[in-house]
């Protein structure tokens, strides 16, 4: 049995973009689960995204957007493919917000 492991875990300040995981050369990682925890006690966080940069660069690509984060802890099943080189990151508009990931790191 194969089980998957911690890729990334970053606490996201308000606005900025941060990196979770880097997928190294001649590697081909599948984000598995995210766990995001909005620890405000009176109020939900703003807008909130999970996204990549290509590798080689060019425009990020979301795939989770969270108009409005609620307070406590979300799990989220995913299979997105992240190729060499790809660059994970999170941001939220109103941090701090916990990012996690996990997920397969396969050899190419």
């Amino acid at each position: 049995m194969t089980y998957t492991r911690r890729l990334g875990h970053v606490v996201v300040p308000s606005a900025v973009w941060t990196s979770l995981y880097v997928t190294p050369a001649g590697y081909t990682a599948i984000i598995r689960d995210v766990l995001v925890v909005n620890d405000a006690v009176a109020r939900p966080a703003g807008q909130s995204w999970l996204a990549y940069i290509p590798a080689g660069g060019g425009a990020r690509l979301s795939f989770i957007h969270w108009p409005t984060l609620p307070i406590g802890t979300q799990h989220y099943d995913l299979r997105q493919e992240l190729v060499a080189g790809d660059t994970l990151q999170a941001y939220t508009s109103t941090g701090p917000i916990t990012f996690a990931v996990t997920g397969y790191v396969f050899g190419v």
